[in-house]
């Protein structure tokens, strides 16, 4: 479907509406849509903490983990445990 067929199946209240969204800025948008943005808060803080914060843990198998150094704190061996692992 082209552009102009769906313009034409829109009654004129909503080509009028449809086009000041357009003419406003951004924040018009998301002031105008605020609901949808609210909603899409739990789904993104949930990515982040169950894709995003594990990944810091992964630093643990590139370090000669100390307990009592903590991640940070402990030395960086690299690729040394898989070498050791595998070879």
């Amino acid at each position: 479907m082209n552009k102009m067929s769906l313009n034409n199946n829109m009654t004129p209240k909503m080509t009028k509406r449809r086009n000041n969204i357009r003419k406003g800025s951004s924040l018009k948008y998301i002031k105008a849509n605020y609901q949808l943005y609210l909603m899409l808060i739990p789904s993104l803080i949930m990515l982040i903490v169950f894709k995003y914060v594990p990944m810091y843990g992964l630093i643990i198998a590139f370090k000669n983990y100390n307990v009592l150094k903590g991640i940070g704190g402990s030395q960086w061996v690299g690729l040394e445990h898989f070498e050791r692992l595998y070879i």
